[in-house]
């Protein structure tokens, strides 16, 4: 069980402009929708969890093992963990991609019992354990997903450096709202080369600060700035989704003047051959509407973190 607290501003996985430098036309709006849909279909082969990044609360059942499982990965944050109305604090993030937290005094079996002992009973006791009947007691509260690539600053000039507190500022107030100390953030055009690099977010970052732990230079505002946004250290890359997003819409761009149907067609000396070719492996669907070369991307991705 899963409730999301803080919805993600966005679920796009392209930038409009990323995919429109590679097509070569104007019309956005048709673009903005093919990314729309493309973002979905993506979403629903890889399992249909989002790839953006929320809050939530998901409510998970233990197996008395060292690990219990989350379904939003990475993990960037955990808020809390309850077991009931116990706070559990012993604990830490063990592998961010596959959404497990590690516990070395390990997480209680939370079975319930057979022989008229109802709700949340725990075995050894009277009574056997009922297969599957696991029950959800621990609650986590945590940041799971990325921050994608729309939620970038890039090519503005509203951001300026501050080497007093070493940060970042936006005038704009445009930082995503749920970026969080240990992220890395992505920093060029500017002017002065140690403000331009990786650097990992301290403290508390806002709309218009990012503290950074690394010694910055101050510089004022100019066109040209771009900041880009990743999770925490050891975390897979996100660009092959981003990747899979922009071939989708591509393909599906190029495809709308096209009859599948048809595989030649001449007129006078002119003759035209569709399905053919080099580039039809790239184009050809292969799942779910995806072409293959984006199905490729997205393989590694089909069983991140734990169903829900």
């Amino acid at each position: 069980m899963l409730s999301v607290t803080t919805p993600a501003p966005t679920r796009r996985l392209t930038r409009l402009e990323h995919v429109t430098g590679e097509i070569g036309s104007a019309d956005a709006a048709t673009i903005a929708r093919l990314i729309d849909h493309a973002s979905a279909a993506i979403e629903n082969y890889c399992g249909g969890l989002p790839f953006a990044r929320e809050l939530v609360v998901e409510s998970v059942p233990g197996y008395g093992g060292l690990e219990l499982g989350l379904s939003r990965t990475p993990i960037t944050v955990v808020d809390s963990v309850l077991f009931d109305s116990e706070v559990v604090t012993d604990y830490v993030i063990g592998n961010r991609d596959e959404g497990m937290l590690y516990r070395q005094a390990g997480w209680s079996w939370t079975d319930q019992v057979a022989l008229g002992l109802a709700g949340r009973q725990r075995w050894p006791g009277r009574g056997s354990p009922l297969p599957r009947g696991e029950e959800p007691r621990f609650a986590v509260t945590y940041l799971g997903g990325y921050i994608v690539p729309e939620q970038n600053r890039e090519g503005v000039a509203t951001v300026s450096v501050d080497g007093a507190d070493d940060s970042f500022n936006d005038t704009a107030a445009l930082f995503p709202s749920l970026l969080r100390a240990g992220d890395v953030v992505v920093a060029s055009g500017f002017g002065v080369s140690a403000n331009n690099g990786r650097f990992v977010v301290a403290g508390v970052p806002t709309a218009s600060k990012i503290p950074v732990s690394a010694a910055l230079a101050t510089e004022s505002a100019s066109v040209g700035r771009t900041l880009t946004f990743e999770p925490p250290g050891g975390c897979r890359p996100f660009l092959d989704v981003e990747k899979a997003c922009i071939e989708t819409v591509k393909a599906w761009w190029f495809e709308r003047a096209s009859n599948p149907n048809v595989t030649e067609k001449q007129v006078g000396g002119l003759r035209i051959s569709h399905g053919g070719g080099p580039a039809a492996p790239s184009l050809r669907v292969d799942y779910q509407g995806l072409p293959a070369i984006c199905v490729g991307l997205l393989r590694p991705w089909i069983h991140r973190g734990r169903a829900a």
